[in-house]
């Protein structure tokens, strides 16, 4: 948070560094525990479409391929 307020950013993070330095609506461990939150759901939500992404390519391919040799 130090970094983000010496050299604000336009990101979310920033947007909400900022945020929390104009209003103090939360307290600075309950911004640092959304923080860690947010990025935990970010990675499960990554992590998640990228294998979903992978089968669904590999299955479309190798049904195209077997598709192919039955014509």
């Amino acid at each position: 948070m130090a970094q983000r307020r010496e050299s604000p950013t336009g990101d979310l993070i920033g947007a909400l560094v900022q945020a929390y330095d104009d209003q103090d609506s939360l307290s600075e461990e309950e911004l640092i525990g959304f923080l860690m939150t947010l990025l935990a759901a970010g990675y499960e939500t990554t992590a998640s479409q990228i294998a979903k992404s992978s089968e669904t390519t590999i299955t479309t391919a190798t049904r195209m391929a077997t598709a192919g040799r039955c014509t």
